[in-house]
């Protein structure tokens, strides 16, 4: 298996720009942290929970066997609920699901205590999400102004501006399909763009959405890094993982560790974390039974949707036995078990701390 300049799973950068190790983190976390009363999420599938049902576009998961363990199939990308859904639990929200924007039916209580922007197959650069025709992160800040308008008619000008900046937490995941786009047969990017480059560019796109975030009320932002996506299923060869798609990823993610601290002081009275996911996939996927895992090199539902390759089969949806799904850290070729994203979520909570 290649992975490509590890890091310590668990450093991050803080304002101070004092690197902090693992045995830190975890004792900060110990103690009391601040209970957020409201979760926002942005980005791309990894947080998308039904937005791209709304939308024209390919990338969809509202067909079995997708929320098999929902009972149906909302749109999010696994069997059950999803990084964002299990992290509102950890933050005590009191948010069973967190609900997709554009669902027309969003109860009053529900609506002021989280919200996914997110859309399946967006990224920091436009391009990758126009080719898949999903919600740009442009558009999802376009969505968020809108909301915010919304909750000023139902909690007052006063209450919103508190909510949005003080009592929550702002999470962005996006990035991996960049990466993916940038590798991909006959792209468009790698003929304009080296490597380095066109991190470059992903960086200057977030830097661009987290400032616009900002100046729209956002101050507790955490920034997930992009995991090592040559180990993903549907990119592994005989050899092991795609060392090109993770040394890709590995660049675009230094980049933000490098670069969040200095915007974060830019931006006044902002608290802007970077996560990192890269080195948790790694711990998790290299040491499996630790975590309660037994597979992360197989899919747990059968992929081959015509439109999509990495995505369960709508048309044979057949899936691993069900006291099976534990064990398996991937749903599809692309994204991970309810299980799976449980535990990602276990890992972004020591980071929490750091808001206070």
């Amino acid at each position: 298996m290649q992975f490509l300049c590890l890091r310590n799973s668990f450093s991050i950068i803080i304002f101070s720009f004092v690197v902090i190790n693992s045995s830190y983190i975890w004792s900060v976390a110990a103690q009391d942290t601040p209970r957020f009363r409201a979760l926002f999420a942005y980005g791309d599938s990894m947080v998308d929970t039904g937005n791209n049902n709304f939308t024209l576009t390919i990338m969809k998961s509202n067909f079995a066997p997708y929320g098999v363990n929902l009972g149906v199939a909302t749109g999010r990308f696994s069997n059950g609920r999803i990084l964002c859904d299990h992290l509102a639990d950890r933050l005590e929200i009191n948010l069973a699901k967190v609900p997709p924007y554009l669902q027309p039916d969003i109860s009053p209580e529900d609506f002021i205590k989280g919200i996914s922007f997110a859309s399946a197959g967006a990224g920091y650069d436009i391009l990758t999400s126009t080719s898949r025709s999903s919600i740009s992160l442009a558009d999802q800040l376009k969505n968020w102004q809108e909301y915010r308008g919304k909750l000023i008619a139902r909690i007052g000008d006063g209450a919103a501006a508190t909510l949005v900046a003080n009592t929550s937490l702002h999470l962005v995941v996006a990035g991996t399909e960049d990466i993916v786009s940038y590798f991909g047969s006959n792209s468009p990017r790698r003929s304009q763009y080296d490597l380095d480059a066109y991190t470059n560019l992903m960086y200057d796109s977030a830097a661009s959405f987290l400032q616009v975030l900002y100046e729209n009320g956002a101050r507790n932002i955490g920034v997930v890094g992009v995991p090592p996506v040559g180990c993903f299923p549907t990119h592994r060869n005989e050899a092991g993982c795609a060392g090109n798609m993770n040394q890709g990823a590995e660049l675009f993610n230094s980049k933000l560790s490098e670069r969040i601290p200095e915007l974060a002081t830019r931006l006044k009275k902002s608290k802007i974390f970077y996560m990192d996911f890269y080195g948790v996939y790694v711990d998790t996927i290299t040491d499996l039974k630790t975590w309660g895992f037994s597979n992360a090199n197989q899919t747990c539902c059968k992929t081959g949707n015509k439109d999509v390759s990495y995505l369960c089969d709508k048309e044979n949806p057949t899936t691993c036995a069900f006291k099976e799904f534990p064990h398996h850290f991937y749903w599809d070729g692309f994204h991970p078990t309810e299980y799976g994203h449980r535990m990602l979520s276990r890992f972004i909570q020591p980071y929490i701390a750091l808001y206070e």
